[in-house]
């Protein structure tokens, strides 16, 4: 994936970021998309796992495993991904589900 931050080469021969993310732009880029989001039509994966769609203007951003409420959710641990940022959604110290967020 040359020109997108990423290198190869780490232990065990996988990809890693060179982009830094300071945790206090995670929280606040989250705080602002989960106050637009919305949750979409619940449904559960062939495994039994449960799925809500986190929604803003008509694209998932991100997934739930449980029923929450979006603007109490807190961030969690959080990494450098592809073209943003994804960080674990928290709830009263339990990881429910994640969310993309821009860096």
């Amino acid at each position: 994936m040359p020109g997108m931050g990423w290198r190869y080469g780490s232990r065990w021969k996988s990809y890693y970021s060179e982009k830094e993310v300071d945790r206090e732009t995670v929280e606040k880029n989250a705080e602002t998309v989960l106050a637009q989001a919305t949750k979409g039509e619940t449904w559960t994966d062939p495994h039994g796992v449960k799925h809500i769609p986190i929604v803003v203007s008509g694209g998932v951003v991100g997934d739930l495993w449980q029923d929450a409420d979006l603007k109490k959710l807190a961030v969690g641990t959080y990494w450098a991904a592809g073209f943003g940022v994804k960080g674990e959604l928290v709830e009263d110290s339990k990881v429910v589900g994640t969310v993309w967020v821009s860096a």
